[in-house]
């Protein structure tokens, strides 16, 4: 008699749960995982019959699944009560801190300081590199016991030794270890804090010449206290800390910020809308296009390119201040001739924004030489 209750609360729990996945509607995006999901019209249940799709169909079904939030994130709790510390790819950390994994690199990283070398024996006018290291390294002691993390100090010495004396190579690692005390890095995303990126600043105008803004001269600001970023999309568990989105702005500096690729132009470095959403990082700069132009009051009389990943989004407009035009470009999206763009735009100078991890398996790096 008891198994024949168990069968019928099993299969009622069942057939409540089919009903309930029928009736609900898809979701496009996930807030949670920050990724846009499959949903039936992304394919016809005609090709499913005929066999054709069936990964996708697969995938619908995972991104779709009934509560699927708050059932993962019940799974990874389990986990972490365990004391499993490594959930996708991140690994849970002393004081609240995700910390991404980090491998020995393969060819990628070969392959990239050889696009990037090429790329500088090309070049006319100067070229400075600013390499920033992950937390996996700066917070390394705060990795749990075994965490299986490999040395980015090795790879930056490789990268400086493979390019050679060519660039201008400045490492951010000294800097940003003598203020690893403070908030440099998220916790729960895999970008640096405005504050690290003034820091990163800092290295980078001592490498050129250049005059540092203050930091008592600008404007702090919480854009957020409610910010959870990828890193938590990849191991979200409830005991998380949120982290504060803190924002820096000069009061007397004056922007025109092209998006080329929308056509679109904003008086402001910042976008403040998108801290209503989850993804808050692309507050800064709208986040990530394949070119920028920012004109400003600044007080060096220079056409700069900027060639970035998104951990140039928060560094750049504090650089904005220094330099009167400034071209940002993401070779993640940007196809066309780099020498010609350098060329048409008159630019002075370029200066490559990267961090460990992107450099080192990122596959984008061979749009410099087309």
């Amino acid at each position: 008699m008891r198994d024949k209750i168990t069968i019928g609360v099993f299969l009622g729990i069942l057939i409540v749960f089919l009903i309930g996945q029928l009736i609900t509607k898809d979701r496009s995006y996930s807030n949670m995982e920050s990724k846009s999901l499959i949903t039936l019209s992304d394919f016809s249940i005609g090709e499913i019959l005929n066999g054709d799709n069936s990964d996708i169909l697969e995938a619908y079904l995972t991104d779709q699944i009934l509560f699927k939030d708050s059932l993962v994130k019940t799974r990874n709790d389990s986990l972490d009560k365990m004391n499993i510390t490594n959930i996708n790819g991140v690994y849970i950390g002393e004081d609240g801190y995700l910390i991404k994994n980090f491998s020995k690199p393969g060819k990628e990283l070969e392959d990239n300081i050889y696009e990037m070398k090429e790329f500088i024996k090309k070049q006319t006018v100067p070229c400075t590199f600013l390499m920033v290291p992950n937390s996996s390294y700066i917070y390394r002691d705060k990795l749990p016991k075994g965490a299986d993390i490999y040395s980015q100090g090795l790879v930056i010495d490789k990268i400086q030794e493979g390019i050679g004396g060519s660039v201008n190579f400045i490492d951010a690692t000294d800097i940003l270890e003598e203020h690893k005390d403070e908030n440099i890095y998220f916790k729960t995303d895999q970008n640096w804090t405005m504050d690290g990126a003034y820091y990163g600043y800092e290295a980078l105008c001592k490498g050129l010449g250049i005059e540092v803004t203050p930091k008592e001269n600008l404007v702090k600001a919480i854009g957020s206290d409610e910010f959870l970023g990828t890193l938590y999309s990849l191991a979200p568990i409830s005991k998380q800390e949120k982290d504060e989105l803190i924002i820096y702005t000069n009061s007397n500096g004056e922007y025109k910020v092209d998006y080329i690729d929308k056509g679109t132009r904003s008086m402001s470095l910042m976008e403040y809308d998108y801290l209503k959403i989850k993804d808050k990082y692309k507050t800064f700069l709208c986040g990530n296009h394949s070119v920028v132009r920012i004109s400003s009051n600044g007080l060096i009389d220079e056409n700069v390119l900027i060639i970035k990943d998104s951990y140039a989004n928060c560094l750049i407009p504090l650089l904005a201040d220094n330099f009167n035009e400034i071209h940002v470009m993401d070779l993640r999206y940007y196809t066309d001739n780099i020498d010609e763009y350098i060329e048409k735009n008159n630019i002075d100078r370029v200066i490559f924004i990267y961090n460990v991890d992107f450099f080192s398996w990122d596959n984008h790096f061979i749009e410099l030489n087309n």
